[in-house]
């Protein structure tokens, strides 16, 4: 809040001078313009009453005072609608076997919509590798493979979670695969929605890289044994197929580059395609 005086005032005179109703926690208060606008902070609540009174010894430099009591009324509003996507980053890796749950947090909407599509490997890695084709990425239609909503509990201007499942079809779990999931709700106004890439797979790839060589390790997710036989392709984000190679006995898989390559560039480690029961990708 803001108050302006019609001259400069003394300071120190405000102390015990300024009362809120409701009481808040901790109120503070600061001086500018010459000493003729006070700005009086509290942390506030949604859609409450308020009123803050100034006292009547509130005086300028030369003793004159305010006189009498001064009594501000105001109400304040609900909180804008939000809706977020409680995940680590753009991309995550989720079990195939566990049928991935992600989470969304909410305030005062009346429900979430959700649309999940499936995601070609050849868009997955251009968005992986350049950051502007993130920024302007937007989902095929054509890939949608599912959309719903999820009716809200949470009272008025109160924080609420609600689990959304990554199913195919309700009931149904989806196959390994690149997926996006957006999330929107009616009364919230952004300008895009929460997006979020999925990678499901049934096994975890571990990718280790210099310029002149690199190293895969992949073991299943349901029992963390080691993958062998398993083909892999490593990708490079300048120059597309780098080199192929099969996972050993241990689920290993060794690779050396004919020609130094730039670390800062994507390099991915691919198995089978998305779809396959074998799928994975790092």
């Amino acid at each position: 809040m803001e108050v302006r005086f019609s001259c400069p005032m003394d300071t120190d005179s405000v102390s015990g001078q300024i009362t809120v109703i409701p009481e808040p926690t901790e109120v503070y208060t600061y001086w500018s313009d010459y000493r003729t606008r006070l700005y009086i902070g509290f942390s506030s609540q949604p859609a409450t009453e308020y009123t803050v009174i100034l006292g009547p010894d509130i005086a300028d430099p030369y003793g004159h005072t305010l006189g009498k009591e001064i009594r501000i009324h105001y109400t304040t509003g609900h909180l804008e609608p939000m809706v977020y996507l409680n995940t680590q980053g753009r991309t995550g890796t989720y079990d195939a076997h566990a049928r991935p749950r992600l989470y969304a947090t909410y305030r005062n909407v009346s429900r979430l919509d959700v649309r999940l599509y499936t995601l070609p490997l050849e868009e997955f890695l251009d968005i992986m590798d350049d950051w502007w084709a993130w920024n302007e990425f937007r989902p095929d239609p054509v890939n949608l493979l599912r959309e719903w909503s999820i009716p809200t509990d949470a009272p008025q201007d109160t924080t609420g979670l609600a689990e959304i499942r990554v199913e195919a079809r309700e009931g149904e779990p989806v196959s390994p695969g690149l997926y996006c999931i957006e999330v929107t709700a009616p009364e919230w106004e952004a300008e895009e929605p929460e997006r979020h890439l999925l990678v499901v797979s049934p096994l975890n790839l571990v990718l280790k890289h210099s310029r002149h060589e690199a190293l895969v390790w992949v073991t299943s997710l349901d029992d963390g044994q080691p993958v062998s036989g398993l083909p892999i392709t490593l990708y490079d984000g300048e120059k597309g197929v780098l080199v192929r190679g099969t996972t050993d006995e241990d689920g290993l898989a060794y690779f050396t580059f004919s020609e130094p390559r730039d670390t800062w560039t994507l390099l991915a480690a691919i198995t089978a395609q998305p779809g396959d029961d074998r799928f994975g990708l790092v």
